[in-house]
């Protein structure tokens, strides 16, 4: 992780990546997954769905600390890590930055907040007070969980 980013990274996630040179092993990664989902209370899906993939540093810093304040809330609405940020993007030695994630993000780190989640929509505020209702791709406008609370 760089080092501008570690003061403001949760102690628990420091601890989840191995030095770039050291070899990854299945059981590693099993293990990284566990203590992201026991120990740092992050959705599984969330995580096998790549933050178990990410090394840290720079653009990765910053998906981890998202999702380690809003990964809970958005899965239980039924958003997935692939409907914010494109799964091959996740991946990616140098990613583009797009993608809806990069969107709150950005007004998030530009002093905004999160408003609202619901199953089909997030509400974001920026920093300059603006609103915007993103609705997640393929979906249609809805409020409530499908099967009364069940993704």
């Amino acid at each position: 992780m760089s080092a501008a980013s570690e003061a403001h990274v949760p102690p628990w996630l420091l601890e989840l990546f191995p030095a770039l040179d050291e070899p990854t092993d299945p059981t590693a990664y099993e293990e990284r997954v566990g203590r992201m989902v026991y120990g740092g209370g992050l959705p599984e899906s969330w995580v096998r769905g790549g933050l178990a993939d990410l090394q840290g540093g720079d653009w990765q810093d910053r998906v981890l600390l998202f999702s380690d304040r809003y990964a809970q809330a958005l899965a239980s609405n039924c958003w997935e890590l692939g409907d914010l940020f494109p799964p091959d993007e996740i991946k990616a030695p140098q990613p583009q930055l797009r993608g809806l994630g990069w969107a709150i993000i950005d007004a998030l780190e530009a002093g905004g907040r999160i408003a609202g989640v619901v199953v089909s929509q997030i509400v974001f505020i920026d920093g300059k007070g603006k609103r915007t209702a993103i609705t997640k791709p393929g979906q249609a406008r809805t409020l409530l969980p499908t099967a009364i609370g069940l993704c």
